[in-house]
């Protein structure tokens, strides 16, 4: 049996499982023909992730991982800052609000949170391959290109392929 590495990418994209975000997001969605691995990923992701683990129980954020799987970015914001306030250390927290921000085209505060979450946790790769999404709709590609190698590079360490895959993919749109 295949071992899959996955990391908190899949727990974002748990509404993309079931087809509610739209599929022309510029970040890159998962596949129908992927989603059991995806499911089983996330399985593992919830027993192996500390900061994961710490907000399973938290109920502002299991609205907004609702709310973003619903694609209602306004109020998945609204409840990720809630789930900051008494988790305000928690790289996976910024990560997510930083994506809802983004598919809303917050570019500057989807930054900023991205941002804070690779200060907060710099082994994480999810946040740089984010970023890297940002910098790419905002035009910056020279920025994107070091997001998604850092990305890559910390995602090869881990083994998650997942990631890799869909850096290594953007970055070459950054070359053209």
């Amino acid at each position: 049996m295949m071992k899959y590495s996955i990391s908190f990418t899949a727990l974002c994209l748990l509404g993309t499982l079931l087809g509610s975000i739209p599929a022309n997001s510029a970040v890159p969605l998962v596949e129908r023909s992927h989603q059991s691995q995806y499911r089983n990923a996330i399985a593992g992701y919830a027993t192996d992730n500390p900061e994961f683990r710490q907000l399973e129980r938290d109920s502002n954020f299991n609205a907004g991982m609702t709310a973003l799987g619903q694609s209602n970015y306004s109020q998945a914001v609204i409840y990720f800052t809630q789930a900051l306030s008494s988790n305000p250390n928690n790289s996976a927290l910024y990560t997510t609000r930083g994506i809802a921000f983004a598919r809303q085209n917050y570019y500057r505060s989807a930054f900023n949170d991205l941002s804070m979450a690779i200060q907060i946790n710099s082994s994480f790769a999810d946040p740089y391959y984010y970023r890297g999404t940002v910098y790419l709709n905002s035009g910056m590609k020279s920025s994107a290109a070091v997001d998604f190698t850092k990305a890559m590079s910390i995602a090869q360490s881990t083994g998650d392929t997942n990631i890799y895959n869909r850096s290594a993919s953007l970055l070459q749109a950054c070359y053209r």
